[in-house]
């Protein structure tokens, strides 16, 4: 995208259908253009790379005690020496079914990652879009402070310019906190 400055920095991540039955784990994000990325470079290997989304968390039990914190957050991608940037992995999901009691002591983070900048002392490259945020479904309320928040997509900027702009690079979309009462007869386990 630098060749030409055409605006086309990395979209941003967005919600699959999930439901109960329905779950992911969060999508990496996309990779970004390379083509100036040399050796010895500290990340050669995966320069422009895109963040891996977040994993899948299931717990099933009678009750739960305490309080706790359950991240399945996505990544940030590798931040590029002289090319575009690559995108923010995705929030991943989480199901949690308690019998008795309740789940306020249990706070969960399933949030997309931010996109990784483009190069600041060059050209204009695209950086990428932030990841989708990620499913959270319980059958009680979890922790009020429990997020499922976008990842913010990155900048750009060129030599000797100081203002940074995202080149068309989109932020992810916030991703879905749900209670849905009887949801442990709805759901199959021991």
């Amino acid at each position: 995208t630098w060749n030409g400055f055409k605006y086309l920095g990395g979209n941003g991540g967005s919600a699959c259908p999930v439901a109960p039955d329905r779950i992911f784990m969060g999508g990496g994000g996309g990779a970004g253009t390379r083509n100036n990325t040399v050796s010895p470079w500290p990340n050669y290997f995966n320069a422009s790379s895109g963040g891996m989304g977040g994993g899948v968390c299931f717990i099933r039990a009678n009750s739960f005690s305490n309080t706790g914190v359950i991240n399945v957050n996505g990544e940030s991608g590798v931040e590029p020496d002289n090319d575009g940037g690559g995108g923010g992995g995705a929030g991943g999901t989480v199901v949690l079914l308690a019998t008795t009691g309740n789940l306020t002591g249990i706070t969960v983070h399933a949030n997309g990652a931010d996109g990784t900048n483009a190069c600041f002392n060059c050209v204009p490259h695209g950086p990428g879009g932030g990841g989708g945020g990620g499913y959270v479904v319980s059958n009680k309320a979890v922790n009020g402070a429990s997020t499922v928040a976008p990842g913010i997509n990155g900048l750009t900027c060129c030599s000797p310019a100081t203002v940074k702009f995202n080149y068309g690079a989109e932020t992810g979309t916030a991703g879905i906190i749900q209670v849905i009462t009887g949801l442990s007869d709805q759901v199959p386990g021991v």
